[in-house]
């Protein structure tokens, strides 16, 4: 666990520096040959305002995916809406950075929307049948700004949706969660065994058996000159005792996801300031030199101040040993 911890730390730390390279959608991100999955028809105007109970047009979605057995999960998800809107891009261009053995990181556009600046990305993990959806929230002007954001998708198991597991235990989803496990007519190997992790303070949710739109919704108050992201997250199994656990391991904390190397490619100002889960915390950056990142990783962590909490669980006490 600490060797996967310290490259999905590394990966926070240089990601937002990587170089993306543009490409057109549609796109499949396809890791089935590294025991992944693969998630198909990445593309903008492909979810229904529909899917997250909204009206209006279009925006940003993967179309459905694949992992083993489990060949129909979803029908249109990674959706976000701000203000009841959809965000869509406005064009087929979007950046994709490929971190090799990890992930692939899709961003899309910075657009403006009710007076905000805001911007998707997508990340898809090659080893772990999991995505990240995540919403860049900016406020540029000089006031506060209070809107509402709502971010889910279909999960394709239509009105035979069973809600088998929330995070609190039991199989009725409220607020007070930060996750669900749903399944195809409660069987347990079938195809659209899915969970979805929205995090702390959702003040609404759609999310109930026999139903198959999911979503959870925040009210976002930003100040001025402040940002904000919100991260979502989602994974698939082909096996409901898997899938259990694997949402149990995943989900349970903001360190449990970074350890997953669920945070990849995000900056330190997005990781300074999750809305919906506990933000990251920093240790002394003095602690980089022990991974042998180098000088210019080094360079960066003393210029941000920035280095990813994840690295503290390696160490007993990891300052004391970086003095030696």
């Amino acid at each position: 666990m600490c060797k996967r911890a310290l490259v999905a730390a590394t990966l926070l730390l240089v990601g937002n520096e990587s170089n993306a390279v543009p490409i057109s959608l549609p796109y499949t991100a396809d890791f089935e040959a590294t025991g992944g999955a693969r998630w198909q028809s990445i593309a903008r105007n492909e979810g229904s305002a529909g899917d997250i109970d909204l009206d209006g047009p279009t925006g940003n979605a993967w179309r459905d995916a694949e992992f083993g057995n489990n060949s129909d999960p979803y029908d249109d998800f990674g959706i976000f809406a701000l203000d009841g809107r959809l965000i869509n891009n406005p064009d087929d261009t979007v950046g994709l950075t490929a971190f090799s053995g990890v992930g692939e990181l899709l961003q899309f556009d910075t657009l403006t929307q009710s007076g905000l600046s805001v911007s998707m990305d997508y990340f898809f993990s090659e080893n772990d049948p999991f995505a990240r959806f995540g919403l860049f929230i900016e406020n540029d002007t000089d006031r506060s700004i209070t809107t509402t954001l709502r971010g889910g998708g279909d999960l394709g198991s239509d009105s035979f949706t069973d809600l088998h597991l929330t995070s609190s235990g039991d199989a009725t989803a409220t607020t007070a969660d930060t996750w669900s496990l749903t399944t195809d007519n409660g069987g347990a190997s079938a195809n659209e065994i899915v969970s979805f992790a929205w995090g702390l303070g959702a003040t609404d949710l759609g999310i109930a058996s026999g139903a198959d739109d999911i979503w959870a919704e925040f009210t976002v108050d930003i100040g001025a000159n402040e940002s904000l992201y919100y991260a979502f997250f989602t994974g698939m199994e082909d096996d409901r005792a898997r899938g259990i656990t694997q949402a149990q391991n995943t989900f349970a904390s903001i360190t449990a996801i970074q350890n997953a190397g669920l945070l990849t490619g995000l900056s330190n100002e997005q990781l300074s300031n999750l809305g919906n889960w506990e933000r990251v915390s920093v240790p002394a950056p003095a602690t980089l030199a022990l991974f042998g990142v180098g000088l210019a990783g080094l360079g960066r962590v003393r210029k941000t101040g920035v280095l990813p909490a994840v690295y503290q669980g390696c160490f007993e006490d990891a300052d004391a040993l970086a003095r030696g």
